[in-house]
Formats: structure tokens, C-alpha cells, sequence
């Protein structure tokens, strides 16, 4: 190939690429709304105009507002916590009512003050003061007590000892007639028992007489009180009266 027709080739080729970018610049005019001689007139190479105010405006609101939210919603979320960390207040205390008004559902009988206790029983009389001044032996049925424990001087062929001398038992039937028994309990090892007959009476006065014989205890050589024994009673109470014996010992008589 000659010189001529390689340079006629290049400069084609520079033809070419020329074309080229033009139609380039005219589409991209184009696209821009623009024609070539507007931009020749404007002498500047902002292709694509800037959009209309009013849309920038309301672009610059919408990050404001959005700012505006972002900053309320942490306000409100510390405003949260603060509350999560204040105690609860405590529960008043409870108070009794001071007084007594109408009867409520919660308390009926609460306020009512409790009954007060059954009076304690009547003690049963043993000995009524109108059948004892009658007379009446009938009141005299069944056993009784006589005296209280005490301590007595026991003369035996051993010498002389002091014994523990049990509280005397004496019963009686409705008509008067009955038994008086004793005993005592002495170091030397004899446990000595005393029972004989009894009878009982009112001889016209407020007081009771009983009448009783000599009488042999289980122990030999010994006896209770030695010759006949007596005893007159002075009724006290309802539940007491105290006897004297013929020797002058006085003795409780009580159930």
C-alpha cells in the first residue's frame, strides 16, 4: 500500500470517532431537554438543569421534621426510664375502724365486743342451811370427810413413836346409821386401821350428834380413843361444818 492511501485510511478512521462523539453529545443533550445551541448560548457544561424550588424546600422540611421526631422519641424514651426508676410508693397502713357504724359485707360481728363468760357454777350445798335446821338426816347419805392428815404419839411395847394419822372417813345411810374408820402409818412398819359403827342424830337443836363404842383396830393392844367417843356438830356453811369430839379435838366435816 502506498503512502497516499494509509493517510487517506487514518484520517477516515479520525472521521469516524468524530461522528461518533457528536451523536453521543446530542443524545445526551437530548436527554436533557437541551439543544446545542443552548448550551452554546448558556456557555456551560451543566448538562441537566436543577430541579424547582419548591421541591428543595419541602426535601430540607421532611429532614427537619425527621430530625424533630428522632429527638422527641429519645425524650420520650428517657422520660421512660426515669419513671422505671422511681419506687413505687409504699401501701398505707392499715387501720382499725374507731368506730362502730352499720354493719358491713367485710365485717359483720368483728366490732361486736365478744360475749362475756358463763358465771362460774354455784358450788353444790352439802349441808343446806333449811334441811340441816329440820333436822333431816337424809342429808347426812353417803361418805364424808373427817379432819385432815396430822401427826399422833403411838405408845407400844417398843417405846413411844410418832405416826402419820390419815384424815378420818365417815359414812352414813339415809336414817343416820353408819361407820367411822381411821388408820395410821408408823415408822416401826405397822400400819394401823381403826372402823367401827356409827349413829347419828338431832336432838332438837341445831347441832348433830353422833355417838360411837370403844373400838379395836387391826393392830392388837391398841384402840381408837379408848372409851366411847362422841362428836357434836356446828354446821359453818353450805359444804362445812366442824365437829368437836369428847376428848376436845375439833375435826373439819366436809365431802
Amino acid at each position: 500500500m502506498s503512502r497516499t492511501s494509509g493517510a487517506a485510511v487514518t484520517v477516515a478512521l479520525w472521521a469516524a470517532f468524530l461522528a461518533a462523539c457528536g451523536a453521543a453529545c446530542v443524545l445526551l443533550l437530548h436527554a436533557c431537554r437541551l439543544s446545542l445551541l443552548a448550551v452554546g448560548l448558556a456557555g456551560a457544561w451543566n448538562f441537566c438543569p436543577a430541579g424547582p424550588p419548591g421541591l428543595s424546600a419541602e426535601a430540607g422540611r421532611a429532614g427537619e421534621l425527621q430530625r424533630i421526631v428522632a429527638r422527641l422519641e429519645a425524650d420520650l424514651a428517657g422520660k421512660h426510664l426515669a419513671c422505671a426508676a422511681i419506687p413505687k410508693p409504699p401501701p398505707p397502713p392499715f387501720e382499725l375502724p374507731r368506730e362502730a357504724g352499720p354493719p358491713r359485707v367485710q365485717q359483720t360481728a368483728a366490732l361486736k365486743p365478744p360475749p362475756p363468760p358463763p358465771p362460774p357454777p354455784k358450788p353444790k350445798a352439802d349441808l343446806p342451811a333449811d334441811r340441816w335446821n329440820k333436822g333431816d338426816l337424809s342429808i347426812l347419805e353417803g361418805c364424808w370427810q373427817l379432819g385432815r392428815e396430822s401427826r399422833g404419839t403411838r405408845v407400844s411395847p417398843r417405846g413411844t413413836e410418832m405416826c402419820v394419822v390419815k384424815a378420818g372417813r365417815i359414812c352414813f345411810g339415809k336414817d343416820g346409821a353408819g361407820s367411822r374408820e381411821t388408820s395410821m402409818q408408823c415408822p416401826g412398819g405397822d400400819n394401823i386401821f381403826c372402823q367401827t359403827a356409827i349413829a347419828a342424830n338431832f336432838p332438837g337443836d341445831t347441832q348433830l350428834h353422833t355417838s360411837q363404842p370403844t373400838v379395836p383396830c387391826n393392830v392388837p393392844l391398841t384402840v381408837w380413843n379408848g372409851p366411847e367417843n362422841a362428836l357434836s356438830c356446828t354446821r359453818v356453811s353450805d359444804t362445812l361444818a366442824m365437829c368437836r369430839d369428847a376428848l376436845g379435838f375439833e375435826h373439819e366435816f366436809r365431802r
